[in-house]
């Protein structure tokens, strides 16, 4: 067996030492395993002697000796707590706490959500990951792991949409916005008689103010999204035309103004 060893591995009496008793020394062997407690035997085996007149005893005269390998490993407790982050989150470390001291190694089963290096994670992606605790047999307790559940959640986008001042007459314009989120953006304006919108593209149809809304729906990391600025018309300064007139005195006693405008 591997459970124990012997100082020796046979007794030898003579005419000289026949009455006196003689002992095996058997030792468990420490393996470092968490096996519980093993039974074996120590077989003793069939006697034999050189002199004829106690050449009797069988193997079975000599009972074999049942023994007990008492397991001393302990397995450590390990507390390892699941973690919720947001994409976006700055790195962060790993703990875990246990009645062993022996060393943490850590390993993430899904390294598009995150990766660790050390005990420092840094995150990738949303989703659930496993993220996995491997402790250092130390003393009398054994190597083993635990485990826990990695989240990370979308995050808000940042979405930039600056006011914009028009005035009455300009040409169509383009709508601009930018977003941490990697969705297309869709606008809506809520007085059509100051302005409406087609995909991007606005036409001014009055002076005045509203409210433009761009509006985002979420991507593989980002939460869906609204913004909103505000689209000013200013009124136009009109075209006059009022023509220079000639005529000869005396000629007719009264005249026709005329101007038009924008």
């Amino acid at each position: 067996t591997d459970e124990a060893t012997l100082d020796v591995s046979q007794l030898s009496f003579t005419p000289e030492n026949w009455d006196t008793p003689q002992f095996i020394v058997v030792t468990g062997v420490d393996d470092a395993l968490l096996d519980g407690d093993i039974t074996f035997t120590l077989v003793t085996g069939d006697p034999s002697s050189a002199d004829t007149n106690y050449d009797a005893l069988l193997d079975t005269d000599v009972a074999d000796l049942t023994l007990v390998n008492v397991d001393n490993e302990l397995l450590p407790s390990i507390t390892f707590a699941d973690i919720t982050k947001t994409f976006g989150d700055v790195n962060f470390d790993l703990s875990a706490s246990s009645s062993s001291e022996g060393a943490f190694s850590f390993s993430i089963a899904d390294a598009s959500i995150a990766t660790v290096s050390g005990n420092t994670v840094t995150i990738h992606g949303v989703g659930s990951t496993t993220v996995t605790a491997t402790q250092q047999a130390n003393g009398i307790y054994v190597s083993a792991t635990a485990t826990m559940t990695l989240t990370v959640n979308k995050a808000a986008p940042t979405v930039t949409f600056e006011d914009v001042t028009k005035n009455f007459g300009d040409a169509n314009f383009d709508l601009s916005t930018t977003s941490s989120n990697t969705e297309a953006f869709s606008y809506t304006i809520a007085d059509a008689s100051i302005a409406t919108v087609s995909g991007t593209t606005v036409t001014i149809q009055g002076a005045g103010s509203t409210i433009v809304t761009a509006s985002q729906v979420s991507d593989t990391n980002y939460l869906a999204a609204t913004a909103s600025m505000t689209l000013t018309v200013n009124q136009a300064t009109p075209t006059i035309t009022f023509n220079d007139i000639t005529t000869i005195y005396g000629a007719t006693s009264s005249l026709t103004l005329s101007a038009s405008s924008s």
